[in-house]
This record gives C-alpha cells, structure tokens and sequence, in this order.
C-alpha cells in the first residue's frame, strides 16, 4: 500500500531513478488524476507509475498518453470478450461484447515531467485499470471494471505483465518512428471521430465535430463555422455518455468519464513551463 505511486515514482526520478522503473501498489490512500482530484484506488485495481526519460522535446510529451492508451486497449482485449475505445487524450473505455452493452470508462492516463525549455529531465505515467475493485457507487454510471465487462475476475499479474511489454514495444516505436507511426491505430480505436462535442477553453466554449487527430496529437475539431481547429487542451465532453457499442469498423463517438475529459493532463513541476497547456 502506498500514498501514490505517482508520488514515489517522481520522487525516485529527482533522485536519479533509471529509466523503466515501475511502481506498483495494492492500494493507494491518496491516488490522484489530473488537477489533483481524487482517484479511488481500492484493493483489486493495477495501480502503477513507470519512470521513463525520453529524449524528446517537451512539446512531444502529450503524445504519450495517446500510445500508451493503445497497449492499455491491446491487453485489455487480450483477456477476454471485452472491445476497448480510446478517449483522447488519456482515457481507455471498454465494454462486454454483448448486444446493447455500453462503453464506459476503465482506465485513465496520468504524465507529468520535469523538462527545460529544450529537453525533458525524466517523465512519470501514472496508470490506473479498474480489474477487479468494486467501483463507487456515484462512478458506476460512468466507469467500469474488468471484472464486471467479463463477468468474472481477471489475472492481474497476467495483465501486467502482457501490458509492460505492449508499453516497452509502443514506446520503442514512439522513440524512433514518433507519433505519426502510431496515429492511424489511434484513429481506428477512436471514441469521439465522428461525434458532435463541446470544447471548452479558458476564454471560450463551443461546438463542432471531432473529425481526426494531428500528427502532432491534437484534436482536430471542425465547428459550426466549418472551421477545423486543432485543440491543445481544454474541456472535451460528449453530447451523450456512455455510448452503445460499435465493433471494429464502425466510427465511435475519471474512474468517471467527465472528470478527465481535460486534454490538458501534462502538469509540471513549479517553475517548469508547460507547453502547449494553459496553467
């Protein structure tokens, strides 16, 4: 049982942790998502941070999330008779292959990296799969288990380790091809292409459909006006939720789904500019 392990892992960065450093927890007591707010972590989730230390810009560090969301999706599938969706830019939604199931959210993705105006020092991507823990009562609209998709438990030390070597590969391919080799299986994963939306940003909100995603990984959002726009970070929801399913081949439209719909999930530590994302 840990605090965090989002806490741990960067604080074995600032002290010089290597790269592929994993650390995993039973429990967290004050597990988080984005914007500090709370994320149940209960006995029966994976609950885990990976220290990594790409040699990238800092303006490539959003993408991450978004590859690393297609190995989550990847084992998820593996287990069983479950269909994945991906929400950008950090949620992993699933639901049973059955007739009239719906997508709900299982996992959500949190980076954050200590990185100068050129160069990223170390980066923490906290990952928490709802597997075999009970989901809150207020969630249960929103979120789902594995346990729950499959009707029953799932091997977690299985999904683990089936999960590292689908990240380790991802990543790899990330490092040398960047995220362009990797966009057209995000796209086909996609929960929103095709979907009306509402975008909110600090000084504006509006409508439109989510049509793409960039190779720079933003979210490419054609309004009322008939201009495409490409969103960095802002508040992304859906004009309804959750979603009947739709099998591969068809266009989809925290713990809860609204709470991380924030494509702005790259925070930093204080004195660390964030780019790309508005404080």
């Amino acid at each position: 049982q840990l605090d965090s392990t989002q806490t741990r892992a960067k604080t074995l960065a600032g002290l010089g942790g290597k790269e592929g450093t994993v650390v995993l927890a039973e429990k967290q007591t004050s597990g988080r998502g984005r914007l500090n707010r709370e994320w149940h972590s209960a006995d029966g989730g994976l609950w885990f941070s990976i220290l990594l230390r790409p040699a990238i810009q800092p303006s490539q560090v959003p993408q991450l999330p978004l590859i690393f969301s297609i190995a989550v999706a990847d084992a998820l599938e593996k287990t069983g008779a479950v269909t994945c969706k991906l929400k950008w830019p950090n949620d992993v939604w699933l639901a049973p292959k059955k007739p009239k199931s719906k997508f709900k959210k299982v996992c959500g993705i949190l980076s954050e990296m200590s990185a100068e105006s050129d160069k990223v020092n170390w980066l923490v991507t906290g990952i928490g799969i709802n597997v075999n823990n009970k989901i809150p009562p207020a969630l249960r609209k929103q979120a789902i288990s594995l346990h729950e998709a499959l009707g029953h438990k799932a091997n977690r030390s299985e999904l683990l380790v089936n999960l590292l070597e689908r990240m380790e590969k991802t990543y790899e391919d990330f490092l040398k091809n960047g995220f362009n080799s990797l966009r057209k299986t995000y796209l086909h994963r996609s929960l929103l292409t095709g979907k009306r939306v509402t975008v909110t940003e600090l000084t504006r909100t509006y409508t439109g459909i989510a049509e793409s995603i960039a190779p720079d990984g933003s979210l490419l959002i054609r309004d009322k006006t008939h201009k495409l726009r490409a969103v960095l970070a802002g508040d992304i929801t859906l004009s309804s939720s959750p979603l009947p399913v739709r099998r591969r081949g068809e266009t989809g439209d925290d713990q809860g789904g609204g709470e991380n719909q924030n494509p702005s999930n790259i925070s930093h530590p204080p004195n660390t500019p964030a780019p790309n994302t508005p404080r």
